[in-house]
């Protein structure tokens, strides 16, 4: 994604909006895009949820941030505005 987004890959994407997926996800119908310019929107894992005993780990990358406050999803799949891509991503890399 870094390197996609540092040889102009987003200025290359029409849309305002992008959808980030595995490669086994099969769309049956159409997704709608609940995301907006400042909130993405995300499949959300039930079984992915924070516990106090990662609160270091959460400490080290995402500092002030409580293990409560961990939304239980996953990377993908998710829509994300094209802006706030281009804003996390260094952060994500740097994880």
């Amino acid at each position: 994604v870094v390197q996609f987004i540092n040889m102009g890959g987003l200025e290359r994407v029409k849309e305002s909006y992008v959808y980030i997926a595995e490669t086994d996800h099969v769309l049956m119908r159409a997704l709608p895009n609940l995301a907006s310019e400042t909130v993405p929107a995300a499949y959300r894992f039930g079984y992915m949820t924070s516990q106090p005993r990662v609160q270091s780990i959460i400490d080290r990358h995402a500092p002030g941030t409580n293990w409560k406050d961990v939304q239980p999803i996953g990377p993908s799949p998710v829509i994300i505005s094209k802006e706030q891509l281009a804003a996390i991503t260094p952060l994500w890399y740097n994880i």
